[in-house]
């Protein structure tokens, strides 16, 4: 186990089993901030990669008592294997465990398939917490995501709270039932996830979170934003607020176009989802400055 030598706040990734694009990722993040990585032993070569990547084997939050027991509780409401899904879930069970083990007060948690592009430690956060939450939640979307977000023991609390009483005592089951039976009428890939839960938090006032859609200020009074999908236009003001250059975002000199303020706006971090995984690989370090 890593001791608890940072004095800033460090990045956070859960991945098992090792990707092509992953050894990319933490090559890029570790950049300019120190990145833990929770995984499985097939990846602990990567704290070879240079001395900011620290690996913490998921082994030991697995076979933890209580996380074991929240996995007896789970139910699957979505089109994707249990598996998968509650491996989503467990993730924030494992950062709360984790945060405990070292006393840390915040960490920056991001996907295996995002890239920081920034020192997060040179944002100014308004809040305790932060994720993203797109505006536009028509047809039971209820969708919020920690792809880029700053989570403290409060957050993993108040998730622990909502899960126990969904899954467990079922006292607030009623909060996800109209979305399944939505999805099932209407025959629709997905689902519950954790990505709900963190709609929920924000919507049923669990939490107060920043919403990192939006534009965030760094020390130097510049605004940055997230890219929440580089396949997808939407940002915080609408679902085409970025221009595109075919499938993708246009990113150029780490810089996109905001299309609905009409302005130009720095990049603070990328995350490449689903088919956009392929242009996380060993250019991508040279393209971005």
């Amino acid at each position: 186990m890593i001791n608890n030598k940072f004095s800033t706040i460090p990045t956070v990734i859960v991945h098992r089993s090792d990707q092509p694009y992953l050894k990319h990722c933490l090559d890029i993040n570790s950049r300019k901030n120190e990145v833990i990585l929770i995984g499985d032993s097939s990846i602990s070569k990567y704290s070879k990669l240079n001395s900011k990547v620290h690996f913490v084997n998921i082994n030991k939050y697995e076979t933890n008592k209580s996380i074991i027991m929240y996995k007896k509780f789970f139910k699957n409401y979505s089109t994707n294997d249990f598996e998968f899904e509650w491996r989503c879930f467990e993730r924030i069970f494992i950062i709360q465990k984790f945060m405990e083990e070292l006393n840390l007060t915040k960490v920056f948690h991001i996907d295996s398939d995002s890239v920081l592009l920034v020192d997060v430690n040179k944002l100014k956060f308004e809040k305790e917490c932060g994720y993203l939450t797109p505006k536009i939640q028509k047809n039971f979307r209820m969708d919020s995501s920690i792809h880029f977000s700053l989570l403290n023991p409060d957050f993993c609390m108040q998730f622990q709270k909502l899960y126990e009483e969904v899954y467990i005592t079922e006292s607030k089951f009623n909060l996800i039932k109209e979305k399944i039976n939505f999805f099932k009428l209407h025959n629709l890939k997905g689902g519950i996830c954790d990505m709900t839960f963190y709609y929920l938090l924000k919507k049923e006032k669990y939490l107060d979170p920043q919403n990192f859609m939006k534009e965030i200020k760094d020390f130097n009074q510049q605004d940055l934003i997230f890219l929440n999908n580089i396949n997808l236009g939407e940002g915080y003001y609408g679902k085409k607020n970025y221009k595109m250059r075919g499938k993708y975002i246009k990113t150029s000199s780490n810089v996109v176009e905001d299309i609905i303020q009409n302005k130009k706006i720095k990049l603070a971090g990328i995350h490449y989802q689903g088919v956009a995984k392929k242009k996380l690989n060993w250019l991508l370090k040279y393209k971005l400055t």
